[in-house]
């Protein structure tokens, strides 16, 4: 019902109790609440819900007031298992545990070796599912899935796995520093195995698939480099014949192979409103 959220004023209001009185968020008097008007900080005690949406609550009989030691009104929202706050139908899932002993790092370090069938020295490579408990823990099975530390993979195969096993949509986008190679000799090479049932050689010499079939579905692989301003150096690694006309403007061809396109912001505007075709290193 309430939290300490960047305070908004319109989330900021009393709710009637049953005997008139009023309820503030954070269970502050009228005065307190009158000077939180004027001097609430970014973040400050205000409801979650709009003041319209409280009220459809009272009349679907879904606020619970209660008395306080002292005698004042407090209010609770009933919340339904299978009904979100708009009364739409939905599956919940089960709350994720605070400890988790079902899941170990060594299972993860023996699911890698059978990808790639040999020890690889990689550090920790959390088990696939662990990551398949976490996910299945959203209510839906159709949403990206967002890893910015994306290590061996794991993230992707956990997706891959589920949307094979339930018939979910889940994508996921991993990301990951260029360090040691590991994004193409580990990531995009243990997601591929697993895809395909082959290696980037197109070979089947791995234990996994001796014991799985491939997941299916697609991977693109993208490589992103970062420029200082006024830097020319990565304009001067792209050829333009390397793309489809369709993705070319053509006054701005011609400029760039005759290399008169000195407008470095036309530049930053091609490559990054074509950067599926610029950035895709798996063509």
């Amino acid at each position: 019902m309430q939290g300490g959220l960047t305070w908004t004023k319109s989330l900021d209001f009393p709710i009637i109790a049953p005997d008139g009185s009023k309820i503030f968020a954070h269970n502050v008097t009228e005065n307190q609440w009158k000077e939180r008007q004027s001097k609430h900080g970014v973040s400050d005690w205000c409801w979650l819900y709009s003041e319209e949406t409280i009220e459809r609550f009272r009349k679907e009989g879904r606020l619970v007031f209660y008395k306080k030691n002292d005698g004042t009104y407090n209010v609770k929202l009933k919340k339904y298992f299978k009904v979100d706050s708009t009364g739409q139908a939905i599956e919940r899932r089960q709350n994720i545990r605070s400890i988790l002993l079902d899941f170990l790092n060594s299972q993860g370090t023996k699911e890698l070796n059978s990808i790639f069938n040999t020890i690889r020295k990689f550090e920790a490579p959390k088990p696939v599912d662990l990551i398949k408990y976490i996910l299945k823990s959203y209510y839906t099975n159709d949403f990206i899935a967002l890893d910015f530390f994306a290590g061996s993979g794991t993230t992707g195969q956990a997706v891959l796995e589920l949307n094979k096993e339930d018939g979910g949509k889940r994508q996921f986008i991993l990301c990951t520093i260029n360090e040691k190679d590991i994004p193409e000799k580990v990531t995009r090479e243990r997601l591929l195995r697993v895809m395909t049932g082959k290696t980037s050689d197109g070979k089947s010499n791995f234990p996994w698939i001796e014991r799985n079939k491939p997941l299916g579905d697609s991977l693109d692989v993208y490589r992103i480099e970062s420029i200082k301003n006024n830097s020319r150096e990565i304009f001067n690694k792209i050829n333009v014949d390397d793309y489809d006309q369709k993705f070319i403007n053509e006054e701005w061809e011609q400029e760039w192979k005759n290399k008169k396109l000195n407008d470095i912001n036309k530049k930053r505007e091609w490559i990054c409103s074509e950067f599926e075709e610029t950035c895709k290193i798996n063509k």
